[in-house]
């Protein structure tokens, strides 16, 4: 049986490969359908079969957004998949449409709220109809918190749809463990994820101007690459005006973050808002205090003063606060704090979680 599974790119799935595997060790017959990227070649390694799609992530001209469309449409209609799991935005609109069309069952993840929901222009009027119009049959989606699920419902006609809540793709809590808890003196904050001012870091420049200004002992080290195809990416020559400054120690995009997680003391996430920020419940399962904002997705992960802290959205000064007050912990309860997102991790974000739910989900549809 044919499961085809969606999204803008195949590095996306790299949150998803166990689920993956799992499918495969299902005797599910996979199909990966992305933009072109580096990691396709791992998703051949195990068994998958590749379905390749220029998608423009920002593209709006209608000539050629309607010739992905047909595109998707054809291949659909080859390759005849049972059931089609979409994730991220085009793919569940695009693909739901095409769906509907060819009668194939779909379920649609949807990660977050992205910012055309927001803005007022004719563009983003005819978004929203679109995304409305393309989820009449869709069969289930699948929300990372209750916030982002009332507000999408509220945007759909149809009002029977069956939908769940999830902790987003989960974390897999026995490679995402951690073996010690560095006692070093100077505490080192780690930021790791895309490089964008949505993501609060311009707000962490501001709190780390404030830390330096009371002569505290810290760093910062910033993990992530450029984004120059995101409207809200942090350019290359104020990235290293940063670092020339000494505010932050930036490395690139790194295939093992875990080491860069070993070695803070805490992470943090001043984001604006979040569907489930993996980078979180990754950081939370290796033990490790967290700061982040008091926000959609964010708050999901963090109790406030018992795994790490909760600051004000767009506030680097109450950040500073909440950056001084985990400096001033002692040694022992930085480690009961990191002790706590362990217990919560295990509990809440277990990988394992999501991927029965989309295995009950698949078998109640096909």
């Amino acid at each position: 049986m044919k499961i085809l599974l969606f999204a803008n790119t195949f590095e996306y799935f790299k949150s998803r490969k166990n689920l993956i595997k799992f499918l495969l060790d299902k005797k599910f017959e996979v199909y990966v359908c992305a933009d072109v990227d580096k990691f396709e070649s791992y998703l051949e390694e195990i068994g998958c079969k590749i379905l390749k799609f220029k998608i423009d992530k920002k593209g709006k001209n209608f000539f050629k957004e309607l010739i992905l469309l047909l595109k998707i449409f054809v291949t659909f209609k080859k390759v005849k998949p049972s059931l089609i799991l979409n994730f991220t935005i085009k793919p569940v609109i695009y693909s739901s449409i095409a769906s509907s069309f060819l009668n194939i069952s779909h379920i649609n993840t949807m990660t977050g709220i992205g910012i055309y929901f927001f803005k007022k222009n004719l563009f983003n009027y005819f978004f929203k109809f679109l995304f409305s119009f393309s989820q009449k049959n869709v069969n289930k989606i699948f929300f990372q918190n209750e916030e982002n699920k009332r507000f999408i419902l509220s945007q759909i006609a149809r009002r029977n749809i069956v939908s769940e809540v999830i902790p987003g793709s989960g974390v897999d809590i026995e490679k995402y463990k951690s073996t010690f808890y560095p006692d070093e003196k100077i505490v080192n904050f780690l930021y790791f994820g895309r490089l964008l001012w949505d993501k609060g870091i311009g707000e962490l420049i501001e709190a780390i101007k404030i830390l330096k200004q009371k002569n505290l002992i810290f760093k910062v080290t910033l993990v992530g690459p450029y984004d120059s195809e995101n409207i809200m990416a942090i350019g290359k020559k104020k990235l290293e005006e940063w670092v020339e400054k000494n505010y932050v120690t930036h490395f690139n995009y790194q295939e093992n973050i875990k080491l860069y997680i070993e070695q803070a003391h805490c992470v943090v996430l001043p984001s604006y808002m979040e569907g489930l920020p993996r980078s979180l419940m990754e950081s939370a399962a290796m033990s490790r205090p967290i700061i982040t904002t008091n926000t959609v997705g964010c708050k999901e992960v963090v109790q406030n003063k018992i795994n790490g802290f909760l600051c004000n959205v767009k506030d680097s000064k109450d950040l500073a606060k909440k950056m001084v007050d985990f400096i001033n912990l002692n040694l022992s309860e930085k480690i009961k704090m990191g002790s706590e997102g362990r217990k919560i991790a295990e509990k809440k974000f277990n990988e394992k979680i999501v991927i029965n739910k989309y295995f009950d989900a698949i078998e109640s549809i096909i």
